[in-house]
């Protein structure tokens, strides 16, 4: 079943138009007072080397595809390219030099790869697009090792509910920016909230890992020790996977949260503040910044003032991938489900039948030690002093030999639990991050592009209709024409947007592609550790089988 039902699918190249409101969305109206900046942030990983496509250009951009598509034709955000295309008439009239700013905004530090140029020799544009692929997957790394590492503090804090503090320690030094004392920060699971819910606004559209739970049911606190260590596992896997994403690594947040030694909600009265002094010297009283929570930090996302790649648009883009994406989102839910039980029967196989063999084994050698007093009374020493005395010293060795095998398994859960078991789960932390992403999707990337172009398309033709015609006032003409323009500039930049959504999503689906291989590598693993457990188990039954090859059998 395909979750994007008919004008719901925003991918589906028949439906007739994916961005209707649905009843969990809201329908972003664009009025003459709107921010149509709305999709800011930070970082742009997919900076266009073409500078020159400006109000003009771009609008010339989209039409130099397909100079046949109808004003009236239904938007399809996520088909066919000609299907977001304006009448070269209805961009630009003859005359008509205004539209939106698009400013470009170069804020690549190198992590990201190019797109390349749309005036790239055709020759050699396969050639680049191949090589672009290979350094967006190159770029992200989930199988490189962890450079962060979280311990729970011990003691807890607070006056009536007590909470929990960890130690989060950088393994490595981070570029351009200053490690903590011993390398070191203090948080709560707060905190980690908090940075969470930033990402989330400032990337969307991004594999956002997902937190573990605060608590277990209705219970204000939860001590039970096996659950506080899933959360923290949960937590290392969090911080660890955003410092492997490309993107996320790089914001200033996430860093001022691994380095900043002060604690963040501190940090964060600081900041208020700081800005309130400021406010209060030399603040404009119609200024709209507020001073609670989160306000006072950059939380637009990052596409304000980024604009689309041609060569995304004419070159990248196909049906293809909307089918793939759609294929994808129909399964993902099931994919999850059947790798949540793979890693469970690993996770059984490896840890909790391992713990019943150590249990049994230690069981077993209870009751050895136990039998070994009772066999002199069976049998005794007096009328068997050559046998009795060498079968408790045979049954002893087996007792210490079960004592080395509960070694050699207590090491492979240990194994299991550090290494196996977390690459199973963090390609589930992957999975669900990639799930998120399309589901807030569905529910922020609205827009009103086909109301826009019907808008223009009736005030276009009225305004036609007026020429030649002396009872018209030139004011009314004036403000038709007005009308006309401003909707160019909505339009253009809601098109860019959600050309500028589909490729950031492009983006985290070519990277998603590296995460194949932490499959490979989990059962690689997990075949390579129980092959080395087999081998110990065998060694330590055949060591004891030679050692025993003279215990006494017959008279």
């Amino acid at each position: 079943m395909n979750i994007f039902v008919n004008d719901a699918d925003p991918w589906a190249d028949t439906s007739p138009s994916p961005n209707r409101q649905s009843k969990n969305s809201t329908n972003n109206t664009v009025n003459e007072e709107t921010d149509t900046n709305g999709w800011a942030g930070s970082n742009n990983p997919h900076t266009d080397p073409n500078p020159n496509i400006g109000p003009a250009n771009l609008s010339s951009t989209f039409n130099n595809l397909s100079l046949t598509a109808n004003l009236s034709a239904t938007t399809n955000l996520f088909g066919n390219s000609t299907d977001n295309i304006l009448e070269e008439s209805v961009w630009l009239d003859e005359g008509d030099k205004t539209g939106a700013t698009l400013q470009k905004n170069d804020n690549n530090n190198g992590m990201i790869p190019n797109i390349p140029s749309d005036t790239a020799d055709p020759s050699t544009t396969k050639t680049e697009y191949n090589t672009w692929i290979k350094n967006i997957r190159e770029s992200y790394k989930p199988l490189s090792p962890d450079i962060i590492t979280i311990e729970e503090i011990p003691e807890r804090e607070g006056l009536l509910f007590k909470h929990i503090n960890y130690n989060v320690s950088l393994l490595t030094k981070l570029p351009n920016v200053e490690s903590p004392k011993d390398g070191a920060v203090i948080r709560r699971y707060s905190d980690f909230v908090w940075l969470q819910e930033i990402l989330i606004k400032r990337y969307p559209f991004r594999m956002i890992p997902e937190l573990p739970p605060k608590k277990i049911g209705t219970s204000s606190t939860n001590l039970d020790p096996i659950f506080l260590q899933k959360r923290l596992n949960g937590l290392t896997r969090f911080i660890n996977l955003i410092m492997k994403h490309p993107v996320l690594q790089q914001d200033d947040l996430v860093l001022t949260f691994l380095t900043v030694p002060t604690d963040i909600s501190q940090w964060r009265k600081q900041l208020k503040r700081n800005i309130g002094n400021t406010f209060s010297v030399g603040s404009s009283s119609n200024s709209s910044t507020s001073l609670d929570g989160n306000s006072l930090l950059d939380t637009t996302d990052e596409f304000t003032d980024k604009k689309i790649s041609s060569y995304f648009i004419k070159s990248v883009w196909s049906p293809e991938i909307s089918t793939n994406w759609n294929k994808f989102v129909n399964s993902i839910d099931d994919i999850i489900l059947t790798w949540n039980k793979i890693a469970m029967v690993v996770q059984k196989h490896e840890i909790s039948l391992k713990r019943q063999k150590i249990n049994n084994n230690q069981i077993l050698s209870s009751l050895l030690s136990d039998f070994v007093k009772t066999t002199t009374i069976m049998y005794p020493e007096s009328q068997n002093s050559e046998t009795i005395p060498l079968i408790n010293d045979n049954l002893k060795m087996i007792n210490t030999s079960l004592s080395e095998i509960n070694k050699i398994n207590e090491s492979h859960i240990e194994k299991a639990d550090t290494d196996i078991i977390p690459r199973f789960k963090v390609f589930i932390d992957i999975l669900v991050s990639l799930r998120n992403l399309f589901e807030r999707y569905k529910i922020m990337a609205t827009n009103n592009i086909p109301q826009l172009r019907r808008h223009i398309q009736l005030n276009f033709e009225k305004l036609k209709s007026m020429k030649g015609k002396p009872d018209i006032s030139g004011a009314e003409y004036d403000k038709l024409k007005y009308m006309i323009e401003k909707d160019k500039r909505h339009l253009v930049q809601q098109l860019n947007k959600s050309w500028l959504i589909r490729e950031c999503i492009f983006f985290e689906f070519t990277i998603f592609q590296e995460s194949q291989y932490l499959i490979s590598v989990a059962f690689k693993n997990w075949v390579t550790s129980t092959s080395h457990f087999i081998d110990f188990n065998m060694n330590e039954w055949e060591k004891l089988n030679n050692m025993i090859s003279d215990i006494p059998t017959s008279c």
